[in-house]
C-alpha cells in the first residue's frame, strides 16, 4: 500500500492511500537456480542468467531493494522447509505467487497451472506470516513474466514493463489455495527441478 499526504492548507491535510500490486520479491538469503546451480538472491546482478520454467536462462535486467515495515498485511508469508519440496524456508512478499500445476489445479479450476498469492496459503503452522519489523527484500526483473526457481519452488518473477495484456494464470479464492496446499505431495525426497 503506498501513502501520501497533502496538505491541502494550513489547517487541512489529506491522507491519501493507494492499493498497488505489489512488486513479487524475496527475503534476503534466498536461493535462486541458475545455470550455475543455485545462487543468493542478493548475489545476483543485471546480465546474470537464471533458469526459467519455460524459456530456458533468462538475464536479469534489474535489481531493486525494498525495505518494507513487515507487520500485518506486509508481513513476509514463510513456507517452512518441506512444504513445498523446498529445502530451506522459502520466505516472499504476500502478494508473490506461487506456480501450481497438475491434475489437482485442473480438477479444481478447470487450468493445468494456476498462480496462487502467498498470503493465501496461510495455515498457521507450515505456512506463517511472520511479523519482523522492518523486512529487506529484494525483487528479480526481466525483460517478461516468468516462472523461476526459488528454493527450487516455481514462483512468478518481476519484470521491467506492465503487461500489456491479460495475465495467463487465473487468481484463487483463499479456500481454494487452502485445497491446493492440502493435496501438494509435501516432504518429498526430491525438490522441484525446471523441465525444457
Amino acid at each position: 500500500m503506498s501513502s501520501r499526504t497533502v496538505h491541502i492548507s494550513p489547517q487541512t491535510t489529506l491522507q491519501t492511500r493507494r492499493h498497488l500490486r505489489p512488486v513479487p520479491c524475496f527475503a534476503m538469503g534466498t536461493h535462486i537456480l541458475t545455470p550455475m546451480g543455485d545462487r543468493l538472491v542478493q548475489d545476483l546482478r543485471p546480465g546474470d542468467l537464471v533458469e526459467t520454467l519455460d524459456h530456458g536462462a533468462q538475464p536479469v535486467r534489474g535489481t531493486s531493494m525494498r525495505k518494507i515495515e513487515a507487520d500485518g498485511p506486509d508481513a513476509p508469508i514463510r513456507f517452512r522447509a518441506g512444504t513445498l519440496n523446498n529445502e530451506h524456508d522459502l520466505c516472499v512478499t504476500p502478494g508473490h505467487r506461487i506456480r501450481f500445476a497438475g491434475w489437482q489445479a485442473d480438477l479444481l479450476f478447470g487450468e493445468w497451472e494456476v498462480l496462487v498469492e502467498a498470503r493465501d496459503f496461510v495455515n498457521g503452522t507450515d505456512v506463517t506470516r511472520e511479523v519482523v519489523g522492518p523486512a529487506r527484500y529484494l525483487a528479480l526483473s526481466f525483460d517478461a513474466h516468468h516462472i523461476i526457481f526459488a528454493e527450487r519452488v516455481p514462483v512468478e518473477s518481476a519484470q521491467l514493463r506492465a503487461p500489456t495484456g491479460k495475465l495467463a494464470f487465473p487468481p484463487l479464492r483463499e479456500h481454494e489455495a487452502q485445497v491446493l496446499l492440502r493435496s501438494y505431495p509435501t516432504k518429498a525426497k526430491e525438490p522441484a527441478r525446471p523441465t525444457g
